[in-house]
């Protein structure tokens, strides 16, 4: 993002009451323990190393989804629940 990192993005959302429950998933290069205690710190609902490989990178979304739209049991109305 050409005009604020992610931690301020990520921090923004989670300032707005209409953003807040939305679950984000932080994907980074970064394996520093003070960037993944800081994202966890502004709600991130997980933190996850980006692969180096198209094929790493496929297998990562293939599994997040899975993990998302059928393993994980959401309530129905997640407005303040999620965070």
């Amino acid at each position: 993002m050409p005009l604020k990192d992610g931690r301020e993005a990520l921090q923004e959302m989670k300032a707005d009451p209409r953003f807040k429950s939305i679950r984000v998933v932080v994907m980074t290069t970064s394996q520093a323990d003070e960037d993944i205690a800081h994202s966890y710190s502004l709600s991130a609902s997980s933190y996850i190393m980006k692969p180096v490989t198209f094929d790493g990178l496929l297998e990562v979304i293939r599994v997040l989804g899975k993990y998302w739209l059928e393993i994980v049991q959401l309530p129905e109305n997640s407005d303040d629940s999620a965070s």
